[in-house]
């Protein structure tokens, strides 16, 4: 039977994933969190994840390198996401108060991350096709000599 990892922080969406996939014969463990996803993938065996791509402590989009491991078998798994943001709605969208500190891993940060903009859907996509670049290519779309040279790529660099 196939096992899928569903992680998703909202309860209405996860409890519906849940039972549709568990109704078509899947088996699905479900949590919350990315924190809670992290070592289940670390200790057990899962055939798909299935994120949401915007979590508490989690992003299911940012992944390095160093994130996406593949075994002897050719299984690949996905450990240590590293940073979320919650998309703000209703009257929070409307207030922010002071600025938040430039979050990400240089290689996959897009634009809209460097220059410390609000980041949307895609930003997420971005960092994915930076991802999958590095896998079907072996290497990262960007490089520098330095942090700031490696970040000026992204945003002025022509398109790999």
């Amino acid at each position: 039977m196939t096992r899928i990892l569903l992680a998703e922080d909202e309860q209405a969406m996860r409890e519906y994933l849940a039972r549709a996939l568990e109704r078509s014969g899947y088996d699905v463990v479900s949590v919350d969190r990315g924190t809670e996803a992290a070592p289940l993938l670390e200790r057990e065996h899962f055939d798909l994840l299935l994120t949401d791509i915007v979590m508490p402590e989690m992003d299911g989009i940012e992944l390095a390198r160093h994130n996406i491991l593949v075994s002897g078998e050719g299984m690949v798994k996905l450990i240590d996401f590293a940073i979320s943001i919650k998309q703000k709605s209703g009257l929070s969208s409307l207030f922010s108060f002071g600025k938040k500190a430039v979050q990400g891993t240089r290689s996959y940060m897009s634009p809209e991350q460097i220059r410390n903009q609000n980041l949307d859907q895609r930003a997420d996509i971005y960092s994915y096709g930076c991802v999958l670049f590095e896998l079907m290519s072996g290497k990262t779309p960007f490089t520098g000599a330095n942090a700031d040279e490696l970040l000026n790529k992204h945003l002025t660099g022509p398109i790999p």
